[in-house]
């Protein structure tokens, strides 16, 4: 295998191979997925690969694998506070967030280019940790 490449336990089987009394659709069958390094857990669907909890349907930022392929320099993303939800202005958002497109990170570089009102972090309940996130620029 490539040095820039990983493999990743496949979330949608949790990397048996098998889904509901049949192969795996996301790894085929073998259990694990390769992905370009460096990778993290995908925030939208919190590494279960799963598009709602109980679901039968592969989330849509990581398809079904629970890992995302992230940028070297990854920072939390701003509007969703690294939750990977989308901000919503009315009501419970369960889109992916339009700025991080659902991985909960964001380029340094892309952090800093950000409009000044899309830099404040949003606390949300959802997620990794606490919710809270401290950026540097």
């Amino acid at each position: 295998m490539p040095k820039d490449k990983v493999e990743v336990p496949c979330a949608f089987c949790r990397g048996t191979g098998r889904s509901r009394g049949a192969v795996c659709p996301v790894c085929r069958g073998a259990g694990t997925v390769s992905l370009s390094a460096p990778t993290r857990h995908c925030a939208y669907c919190r590494g279960s690969g799963l598009q709602q909890r109980g679901s039968a349907l592969t989330c849509g930022v990581c398809g079904g694998v629970g890992w995302v392929t992230v940028e070297e320099d990854a920072v939390p993303c701003p509007p969703c506070g690294g939750t990977g939800v989308e901000p919503a202005v009315l009501g419970e958002s369960q889109l992916p967030c339009l700025t991080c497109r659902g991985k909960g990170v964001i380029s340094a570089e892309r952090a800093k280019k950000l409009p000044p009102e899309k830099r404040r972090p949003r606390r949300r309940g959802r997620g990794y940790g606490s919710g809270e996130v401290t950026l540097e620029y």
